[in-house]
């Protein structure tokens, strides 16, 4: 039952995708610190390439269906 941070990938205004921090990474070809690192405010508005990417919180992993 372990919560997973949920972050969104945007480029420009436009949303790509989600998914763990683990997902974005695999997807962008980035290591896992580089994700959580551009996820921060300070990166995000040094974005030269348009990337923005956005913790969204908590995704619980528990079995819902019980």
């Amino acid at each position: 039952m372990k919560n997973k941070q949920i972050y969104a990938v945007y480029k420009g205004e436009k949303f790509i995708f989600d998914g763990t921090v683990e997902d974005v990474a695999e997807t962008l070809g980035i290591k896992v610190a580089s994700v959580r690192k551009l996820a921060t405010p300070s990166q995000q508005a040094r974005s030269k390439t348009g990337i923005t990417i956005v913790k969204l919180g908590a995704e619980d992993d528990a079995d819902e269906s019980v």
